[in-house]
């Protein structure tokens, strides 16, 4: 099907089948989804919406999610001993028990065992002393996405080691930790919320692989683990050397290669799962290791489920961060398997939409969380009325985003967007002056409930943006919603 829009011929699709779709990979944090609980996830972004079903994959990293505590085997504890030495033998008890039922018999009493109360006492500081355990140290191990992470089957996940290495250290030295980013030949130092664990390759191989990380029928995969670094961009907060930054990338394709040999020896299923990897692309700004990296990993194309752009939202340049994004993709269109590509994280919408349109069909962001934390709400016109238009002076600019501390909304009494279907917006069920009430007050209610709103405006917007881009409409589309945008948000 065609349309005319300016003397332009385009295609139109003709369903949903025919539109190539670009999904969202919304980021898990601290092992859940932020002001999102199962409940709420179930009710009001269900995978019987066609729109969750064909634009959400839900991301979770195993930074975060899988942290367990490690503690002191029982059998080499002294104080244990020490504690052990003090109740009665085994014997002893015994032959107590059996005295006092033979007692209790000859006057007619209860047979049952009685113990004695210096027992009791022994019993009740033991188990005392367990619940006071500390761990002696941390780890990583798998954990059920179901039954710990209490997602509903029917989802679509993906596996991570991190949505963001380095901005987890600067999260470190801004909590005082410090912590410089590390790796070595097995594997990376994780900065988590109990301080800088080592996840080795082999270890999250395992994990990631487990019976209880996978959901076959939904999984989009994992993301092979990582060593990215800054390229010392103007806005980089951690600067590193220049052999630092080879270094990495050299670990990078290593551990990739220890991934794919670990899937075809240790699992049995044949097809799809022999590609459960996404390959990570690494090499900050400098185009030169960017290269490096993608061309390692076209060679390795057949045994992979795609391949992943690490910190690219760290290049602050717009040019330069579309030109190595289009290196990447040519690079890997050589390659017979023509790998998808995604977006580990990108901080904006203007991001979001470059990258889209350079051809990245999963694109990872924070973003519904990040803005009601700010009390902010995407409302962005997403009306089919841009096709017919080139300048539309009824657009202002930063309608995109509609901050609701403002003192203009405490008395108005419309939706957040009209006609939206949100939890916050359906039926009226919510006003703009109500959610202004609750962030005066400081309810964390407001927070959920623009989260709520927000995740379901990006949805629409990624849906949106599937289909201009399958009308080969995708760079109007992008200016249409820019140009909405306030200046500081781009």
């Amino acid at each position: 099907m065609e349309s005319t829009v300016d003397g332009v011929v385009k295609k139109v699709p003709n369903n949903e089948a025919d539109v190539r779709r670009v999904r969202l990979l919304l980021h898990g944090e601290d092992g859940c989804f932020p002001l999102l609980t199962p409940f709420l996830l179930r009710t009001y972004f269900s995978t019987t919406d066609p729109l969750v079903a064909r634009y959400l994959v839900l991301g979770v990293a195993v930074r975060d999610s899988c942290v367990a505590a490690m503690y002191r085997d029982d059998g080499n504890n002294s104080a244990e001993k020490k504690k052990r030495k003090k109740a009665p033998a085994e014997g002893g008890r015994k032959k107590a028990r059996r005295d006092n039922q033979k007692e209790e018999a000859a006057i007619g009493g209860s047979t049952e065992p009685v113990v004695s109360t210096e027992c009791v006492e022994n019993l009740v500081d033991s188990s005392k002393h367990q619940a006071k355990r500390k761990p002696v140290g941390y780890t990583f191990r798998a954990r059920s996405l179901d039954s710990d992470f209490r997602i509903p089957k029917g989802y679509s996940t993906m596996l991570v080691p991190s949505f963001d290495t380095t901005e987890d250290v600067i999260a470190s030295k801004d909590m005082g930790d410090g912590v410089a980013p590390t790796s070595s030949k097995q594997g990376i130092g994780l900065c988590t919320l109990n301080g800088r664990q080592d996840l080795s390759c082999q270890l999250y191989n395992s994990i990631v692989t487990s019976s209880k990380m996978r959901m076959p029928s939904y999984s989009e995969g994992a993301v092979s683990l990582y060593d990215n670094v800054p390229s010392n961009d103007k806005d980089d907060t951690v600067t590193t050397s220049k052999k630092r930054r080879d270094v990495a990338v050299q670990r990078t394709n290593a551990w990739l290669d220890q991934s794919i040999s670990y899937m075809s020896s240790n699992m049995e299923q044949e097809g799809a799962m022999k590609k459960y990897f996404w390959a990570s692309l690494v090499g900050g700004s400098d185009p030169g290791l960017r290269l490096q990296s993608v061309q390692h990993v076209a060679t390795k194309a057949d045994s992979l489920a795609g391949a992943v752009v690490v910190g690219w939202h760290h290049i602050s340049d717009r040019e330069q961060r579309n030109d190595i994004l289009a290196t990447c993709k040519s690079e890997l269109e050589k390659s017979e398997s023509k790998l998808p590509m995604a977006i580990l994280l990108a901080k904006d919408l203007v991001q979001m939409m470059d990258a889209a349109i350079g051809g990245v069909s999963i694109i990872g962001m924070s973003l519904p969380a990040t803005l009601a934390r700010s009390a902010t709400a995407l409302s962005c016109d997403l009306t089919r009325s841009w096709r017919n238009q080139n300048n539309d002076t009824t657009i202002k600019e930063g309608e995109g985003y509609m901050n609701l501390k403002h003192v203009q909304y405490a008395k108005d009494m419309s939706p957040l967007v009209k006609g939206c279907r949100c939890m916050a917006c359906k039926d009226d069920r919510h006003s703009r002056a109500y959610i202004h009430h609750l962030i005066k007050t400081k309810e964390l209610l407001a927070e959920i409930l623009l989260n709520g709103h927000n995740l379901h405006q990006l949805l629409l917007l990624f849906q949106e943006l599937s289909t201009s881009i399958s009308e080969n409409s995708g760079p109007e589309f992008r200016n249409y919603v820019e140009s909405q945008l306030p200046k500081e948000k781009n």
